[in-house]
């Protein structure tokens, strides 16, 4: 039999990773051990996706993915690692394929686009486990197949604002403590921080922020952070906001109270590490939190063509407006 080397990063592959066939090359190439092996190594702690590692090794991206599975098998635990502290969340890869039951005349889902991933949010472990959809009986069922030693272990499980993890954790692990990421709090605030904009603005000029508003000057500082501003756009947007009023004095202490809340985040001893010291002095947050945030929002209502004519009747301006083109 003739021996086919193949070429891998600019070298060849050791002689006892290569092909052995008849005719080099041909499709009944039978593949040796070591080189499967190889193959899901590459993979696994390569770093190699299976696509980059079957061209790189000569091989089709089935046999890789074949190799991979079998790699895996072999050298993952039974059970995940002890964790004080684990993650989840949710990934989306390909599309849903569907398939119609014959019996019942339904389409049926067979592969769920949504994955849920368990891994290690403090340890360095990695990835525990990965179960397809995107429900909380997903993730109750695998936490419940867990030892119960490792679910002893977890004190704490780190989520975004996913009602349905909430719930799945409260009962598989109902002695953990649930924390919610810095980045989906920051994200919360900023999301509160635009309806309370809008809202109040649709109050005040009975429509949306146009060309003219002093609202519609500073949007788009309003979304950014304080560190990020100039001292110019700064000044810019208090004395813009002021000049509106009490519903400008209201966006005003929304967005410190949205900058407080970023300072009281990078308090924590991991944010420490990496990230510039806070502006100013926090001894108290949560208290100094509260009392820039004491201007409370009005009542969120719905903009009907009452309301919109109550708005428009309280303002002369647009009130001469309307009169006039009744008059015409």
């Amino acid at each position: 039999m003739a021996q086919v080397a193949l070429a891998v990063h600019g070298g060849a592959l050791p002689a006892h990773l290569v092909h052995r066939t008849r005719t080099p090359g041909s499709p009944g190439a039978r593949l040796t051990g070591p080189l499967r092996r190889e193959a899901g190594r590459a993979v696994a702690d390569g770093g190699r996706t299976v696509l980059q590692a079957g061209r790189d090794l000569g091989i089709s991206w089935p046999t890789v993915q074949r190799a991979f599975e079998t790699y895996a098998e072999q050298v993952l635990p039974e059970t995940p690692p002890a964790a004080e502290a684990i993650g989840i969340d949710e990934t989306r890869r390909g599309k849903a394929v569907w398939w119609e039951n014959p019996e019942t005349g339904k389409w049926e889902l067979i592969a769920d686009p949504w994955h849920i991933g368990f891994v290690d949010a403090i340890g360095g472990q990695g990835l525990f486990g990965q179960v397809e959809g995107r429900n909380a009986a997903s993730v109750t069922a695998w936490l419940a197949g867990q030892p119960e030693n490792w679910k002893q272990a977890v004190k704490y499980v780190a989520i975004d604002l996913c009602t349905t993890f909430r719930t799945a954790v409260h009962r598989a692990l109902p002695h953990a403590t649930i924390v919610v990421d810095a980045f989906h709090v920051v994200q919360l605030a900023q999301r509160h921080l635009a309806d309370l904009r809008r809202r109040l603005t649709w109050r005040q000029h009975g429509r949306r922020a146009r060309t003219g508003d002093a609202i519609y000057t500073v949007r788009k500082l309003l979304r950014r952070n304080a560190e990020d501003l100039t001292g110019e756009q700064l000044e810019l947007l208090t004395t813009e906001l002021t000049m509106m009023g009490t519903f400008g004095k209201q966006i005003l202490a929304a967005w410190r109270g949205k900058e407080l809340l970023r300072d009281i985040l990078r308090l924590t001893p991991k944010a420490r590490t990496h990230l510039p010291r806070p502006r100013g002095h926090l001894s108290r947050p949560l208290p100094l939190l509260r009392s820039r945030c004491r201007l409370r929002p009005p009542a969120r209502t719905r903009h009907s063509r009452r309301n919109r004519r109550a708005v428009v009747g309280r303002h002369p301006r647009l009130r001469d407006d309307r009169d006039h083109k009744r008059r015409e």
